[in-house]
């Protein structure tokens, strides 16, 4: 399952998060959502404040913002913009990669629940763009219809094979 058809799914299932962002376990980015500027410095200190055994409150850098960011348990961190503190970042280590949801605090919902329950609908191979995928596939396989034809003397029934597209 590929990282964008993850960040196509974030893109149309929550209207909190704004940018996602992926990186591997050395920092490089794999993934990002569009129009996003980030490095593989960014990604490395992304890995590093989740990795981080200490807890202790990091300042850290991504695509253009500051964030005082907070390490949780289970590899997961929180944070807040420093110069808008509307501005939030959550990010978690899934396996060997690291990913990040930034976004406006408006509104209702966690940051880190969303971004959890997304990975988990993706270790599941359910995200939305794989479904619509596999709906389109459905759609596109041949139908058998039966239909009563009513030839001059009388009527007939039969079988049409339907390509629908």
């Amino acid at each position: 399952m590929s990282w964008s058809d993850f960040i196509s799914h974030v893109a149309s299932t929550t209207s909190k998060v704004e940018r996602v962002l992926v990186y591997d376990e050395q920092g490089s980015p794999l993934a990002a959502t569009a129009g996003v500027e980030t490095s593989k410095a960014e990604g490395q200190a992304l890995t590093n404040c989740l990795l981080d055994p200490t807890l202790l409150l990091t300042k850290l850098h991504i695509d253009g913002d500051c964030f005082w960011c907070l390490q949780g348990e289970d590899k997961n961190m929180v944070g807040r913009g420093v110069k808008d503190d509307s501005m939030v970042i959550a990010a978690v280590q899934e396996g060997d990669n690291s990913v990040a949801f930034i976004g406006h605090s408006a509104g209702k919902g966690s940051f880190i629940f969303e971004l959890q329950d997304c990975l988990a609908l993706r270790a599941q191979g359910r995200l939305l763009p794989q479904l619509q995928k596999q709906q389109v596939e459905q759609d596109q396989q041949h139908l058998l219809v039966t239909v009563d034809v009513n030839i001059d003397a009388g009527t007939s029934a039969g079988q049409t094979l339907v390509d629908i597209l």
